[in-house]
């Protein structure tokens, strides 16, 4: 599992539950998330087989994969909160992945997905109403076009 949740790391892999069917539980912060499964080295992919790129799925419902390299699907969560992803390729030729919301444990923080990054940089651009707007996130290792904008962190 990887996605905006985790940083788009392998810190949450699917665990083999038996008969084709694998488990991640991960603990996801309120937002919109963008995520894929694949393997470690991307050599393997599903993505949410829908009409539309990054399509949403919706905590409760099953969705059918396609078994190629595609556009991310995304998960919105209002609060903090345990989910269990489970991808179901007991039939190879028709995967599926349902994520459902689970209990959350008091006093349980989400991962942040940006801490350890060394740099922040800022952009900005303009809106359909003539406005500016600015959106802040942090690098790993800024390349040499993010310099003028990439700040230490304080």
């Amino acid at each position: 599992m990887r996605g905006g949740f985790n940083g788009w790391g392998t810190t949450h892999p699917l665990r083999h539950r038996g008969g084709g069917v694998y488990q991640a539980d991960v603990l996801v912060a309120p937002g919109n998330h963008g995520f894929k499964l694949g393997s470690a080295d991307w050599g393997r992919e599903w993505t949410a087989a829908a009409a539309t790129p990054r399509a949403p799925v919706a905590a409760g419902a099953t969705v059918p994969l396609a078994t190629h390299a595609g556009p991310e699907a995304t998960l919105f969560v209002r609060s903090t909160a345990t989910y269990r992803f489970t991808l179901d390729a007991s039939r190879p030729a028709a995967p599926t992945l349902r994520v459902e919301r689970l209990a959350v444990p008091s006093g349980t923080a989400a991962i942040d997905p940006h801490a350890g990054h060394a740099r922040v940089a800022t952009l900005s651009y303009p809106t359909f109403d003539g406005k500016r707007e600015s959106a802040r996130f942090r690098c790993w290792t800024p390349k040499p076009s993010c310099a003028p904008t990439c700040t230490r962190r304080p």
